[in-house]
């Protein structure tokens, strides 16, 4: 039975970790996109208030609301809101209407959205490993959100180097299917 639930995170924490590169290659690349359009960096900065204000905001009753409902739908609404966002932001990228106010509006939707999905993947880890495995999942996803941080630039850059920066934004929110039992 352990090795069930082990296998089960396995697809989960591999979905989650191509999920979180999209997700961090559309942040750096908005970065970059403001930036670009604006020269300001108090417009940059803002980009990250717009983010994560509502973060804190929503995280008051998030955890909460999370322990009450099915932590499963949670996430997969949540992430369905978040790549709906990105293809917002694509498709505003690619017909070259994406204008500041919209990229702080859809930050604002995702912060939201990440203030429910980070909890409830925490608590469905929880659920899906056993506990003697615990230190390994946690290694896993420890080692997982450092590569995300090394490998993100790089590869944003790479696709906005060889492309353009819709290309680097197109990629975000891959997930690879799961049958989750929880």
């Amino acid at each position: 039975m352990k090795n069930v639930g082990f296998k089960q995170f396995i697809i989960f924490w591999m979905s989650q970790s191509v999920s979180q590169l999209g997700s961090s290659m559309t942040t750096f690349a908005m970065t970059i996109w403001i930036y670009k359009e604006t020269k300001s960096v108090m417009s940059v900065s803002m980009l990250m208030f717009f983010t994560y204000l509502p973060m804190v905001i929503a995280s008051v009753f998030a955890g909460a609301f999370i322990d009450k409902h099915d932590k499963k739908k949670i996430m997969l609404l949540s992430d369905t809101i978040a790549a709906i966002c990105t293809c917002i932001l694509w498709l505003l990228l690619s017909r070259n209407i994406l204008e500041l106010w919209y990229v702080y509006l859809i930050n604002v939707i995702i912060g939201f959205m990440n203030a429910f999905q980070t909890p409830a993947s925490t608590i469905i880890i929880g659920l899906i490993v056993p506990k003697e495995l615990y230190s390994k999942a946690s290694g896993l996803t420890s080692f997982s959100n450092s590569l995300i941080t090394i490998v993100m630039p790089v590869f944003t850059t790479f696709l906005i180097s060889f492309w353009d920066l819709s290309m680097a934004v197109s990629y975000t929110h891959l997930t690879l299917p799961t049958k989750l039992e929880v």
